[in-house]
C-alpha cells in the first residue's frame, strides 16, 4: 500500500499523511483482531505494554494439566483462528483464516411430516430418512472495500483519521503556521513490516505511530539511494 507523507522542510518534522482508502481499511482492520492474536502472533509475546507481555507468557508456560484443562484450551487462548468474514479485504497480516464452520441442513420426517434443522456437524439423528445437504454461504466483502471509490484521507501523528480536502489541509497548516513552501511530500510502500510497526506504535498510551515510520522509511531510502550509487 501507499502513504503520502507531508513534512516540513525547515524541521523534517512529521506534519500528516494522505492515504487511499485501502490503506485507512487496513487501520481500522486493526479492531477485528483479537488482542491476543496481535500480542501472540503478530508480535511474538513482545509488545510495548508490560503487563500483556506478562499474560502471555504466564499462560505460555502453564502445564496441561496443572491448572489448565488441556491443550484445546491453551491454544485457544494463543492460537485463536479467524474467520474471513471479520476482516478486512485490506488485511496484510500472516494469521491464521478460517471461512468458519461447514453447515449442514437436516431435514427428517415423522410420520407425514417434513422437519429440518441447521447444523455444524455431519450427524444429527439415527432417523431412517435422514438427509444432509450441504450449505455453501459465501461471505464477501462489500465491493472496494467500505470506503467510497477514490476517497482520500488524512492522517495524523496519533492516527487521527478524517476525508482529505484542500481545505482541510490549508486549515492545518495555517493551524501549525506552516507555508506551503516549507512543506516536501515523500512517497512511502507500507508491507507487513510497517504494518507491525504502526500496530506496535498505537497500542502506546502516547504514541507517534506515523512520525517514526517516515522517519525509518525515509532513512532507508536514503541507505538504499547510497548503495546504488556507490
Amino acid at each position: 500500500m501507499a502513504l503520502k507523507g507531508t513534512l516540513q522542510k525547515s524541521t523534517s518534522k512529521f506534519l500528516f499523511a494522505e492515504a487511499e482508502e485501502d490503506f485507512v481499511d487496513f487501520l481500522f482492520g486493526f479492531f477485528a483482531i483479537p488482542l491476543r492474536t496481535i500480542i501472540g502472533k503478530l508480535m511474538n509475546g513482545i509488545t510495548c505494554v508490560e503487563s500483556l507481555d506478562n499474560l502471555f507468557a504466564s499462560i505460555s508456560k502453564m502445564i496441561v494439566g496443572k491448572g489448565l484443562k488441556s491443550n484445546k484450551v491453551k491454544d485457544v487462548l494463543l492460537k485463536p483462528q479467524l474467520e474471513q468474514k471479520y476482516l478486512s479485504q485490506n488485511q496484510i497480516f500472516p494469521l491464521d483464516i478460517s471461512n468458519g464452520p461447514m453447515l449442514y441442513l437436516y431435514t427428517y420426517k415423522i410420520d407425514s411430516d417434513f422437519f429440518a434443522c441447521v447444523t455444524s456437524g455431519t450427524k444429527y439423528g439415527d432417523k431412517a430418512e435422514e438427509r444432509f445437504i450441504e450449505l455453501l454461504v459465501e461471505y464477501k466483502h462489500p465491493q472496494g472495500g467500505f470506503w467510497k471509490a477514490s476517497t482520500k484521507f488524512m492522517l495524523m501523528d496519533d492516527l487521527v483519521v478524517t476525508p482529505l480536502s484542500s481545505f482541510s489541509t490549508i486549515s492545518f497548516l495555517n493551524k501549525l503556521k506552516v507555508p506551503f513552501n516549507d512543506i516536501v511530500e515523500h512517497e512511502l510502500s507500507i508491507s507487513i513490516e510497517e504494518g507491525l510497526k504502526i500496530l506496535k506504535a498505537s497500542l502506546k498510551s502516547s504514541s507517534h505511530c506515523l512520525s517514526t515510520l517516515t522517519d525509518d522509511l525515509l532513512k532507508e531510502n536514503d541507505q538504499k539511494r547510497k548503495s546504488s550509487k556507490e
